[in-house]
C-alpha cells in the first residue's frame, strides 16, 4: 500500500481534477474508467519527483494504467472447461488411462496433418517465385496460367512442381 507524505497528499488533493481532465481529453467514460485512472494518478503522485510539470507526469501514469487495463481485458482467456488430452480420465485397479488413450484415432486425419506440415515446411523453405508456383499449383491453376503470371518459362514451372512432388513423396513415405 502506498504511504504518501503530508505534502504529497496535499498535492494529490489540490490536483484531483486532473483525473477528470484526462478522462475527458481521451474520451474515456468516467463511470467505467475513473477507478483505473485514479490508480494511475496515485502512482504518479507517489513517484512524482518535481522535475517536470505534474499534469504531464500524472497524465502519462494514468495513460499507462488505462493501457494496462485494456491489455488485460483483451488478453485471451481460456475457458475453464478445457481439459488436457493427458488428463487422467479413468483410474483402474493397476492402471490410469488418460483421454488420449480413450479417444479414437483417425489415421486419415493424422496423415492429413502430417502431409499439411510437410507441405507447409517445404513452401516456407522456398524463394518467393517458387512459393507462388507451388501455391498456385496447389490451388489448381494450370502451368500456362502460372507461366503468364510470373513471366517465366514453362519448363521452370514444371521442374519446380516435379521437385515439390518428389520431395513430398520421399518425406511422406519416410514418416
Amino acid at each position: 500500500m502506498l504511504q504518501l507524505t503530508q505534502q504529497l497528499q496535499q498535492l494529490a488533493n489540490d490536483n484531483i481534477n486532473l483525473i477528470y481532465g484526462f478522462l475527458h481529453k481521451y474520451n474515456y467514460d468516467i463511470d467505467e474508467w475513473y477507478d483505473v485512472a485514479a490508480i494511475g494518478y496515485c502512482k504518479g503522485i507517489a513517484t512524482y519527483d518535481g522535475n517536470r510539470p505534474l499534469s504531464t507526469y500524472v497524465y502519462k501514469c494514468m495513460y499507462n494504467a488505462v493501457c494496462q487495463e485494456l491489455r488485460k481485458r483483451k488478453a485471451v482467456k481460456f475457458p475453464s472447461d478445457v481439459i488436457s488430452l493427458d488428463a487422467e480420465y479413468i483410474q483402474l485397479k493397476d492402471d490410469t488411462m488418460c483421454l488420449l488413450d480413450v479417444l479414437e484415432s483417425n489415421e486419415e486425419t493424422q496423415n492429413q496433418v502430417i502431409l499439411n506440415e510437410l507441405i507447409t515446411s517445404y513452401i516456407n523453405s522456398l524463394n518467393n517465385e517458387d512459393k507462388f508456383i507451388i501455391k498456385a499449383y496447389l490451388c489448381g491453376y494450370r502451368q500456362k496460367y502460372i507461366m503468364n503470371a510470373l513471366r517465366c518459362s514453362q519448363p521452370k514451372i514444371s521442374r519446380t512442381i516435379t521437385k515439390f512432388k518428389n520431395y513430398i513423396k520421399v518425406q511422406y513415405l519416410k514418416g
